[in-house]
């Protein structure tokens, strides 16, 4: 390990840096909602929709960012930058122009981006748990909707 990235802190900044490429198109993808041309309210759909889309594709995504965001120090600010706070740029001001336009109900944005975003993520990441108790993630797509629709529950 030490002689293909130097330390455990090199290893790790790796896998953080190849996860943020993974999911560069999707933080993309988000930001290009703000200029679509569909409601404040679809946007918001819309780009819950990718981030169900971009987590179900390898749940080990959210396991490590479950895992990850207990860091402290140079490994959390790391995360911070290569991950949240992009992704955060990207979809608040989508939650605050809902907001603004009467289209969702006035929380606080952040709040409600980290309520979405660490709730699909862990529910997406762990189903092999949640499977326990219900056969849902035994069928994706119908589990993607049901994600989908008590993610936009929340955001009324």
């Amino acid at each position: 390990m030490a002689h293909h990235f130097g330390s455990k802190q090199g290893l790790w900044i790796a896998v953080v840096e190849q996860l943020s490429q993974q999911l560069e198109p999707m933080i993309e993808a988000t930001k290009q909602l703000g200029a679509a041309r569909m409601s404040q309210r679809e946007r918001v759909k819309q780009a819950i929709i990718l981030f169900i889309e971009t987590v179900s594709e390898d749940r080990y995504l959210g396991m490590f960012f479950a895992t990850a965001t207990t860091e402290q120090g140079e490994r959390l600010n790391i995360l911070l930058e290569r991950y949240i706070r992009p992704y955060r740029e990207a979809f608040v001001p989508l939650l605050i122009d809902a907001i603004e336009a009467g289209k969702l109900k006035p929380h606080d944005p952040d709040a409600m981006y980290f309520m979405m975003l660490m709730s699909i993520s862990n529910a997406m990441s762990y189903s092999h748990i949640l499977s326990t108790f219900t056969p849902l993630p035994k069928s994706p797509e119908k589990f993607k909707e049901e994600v989908l629709d008590i993610a936009l529950g929340m955001f009324r």
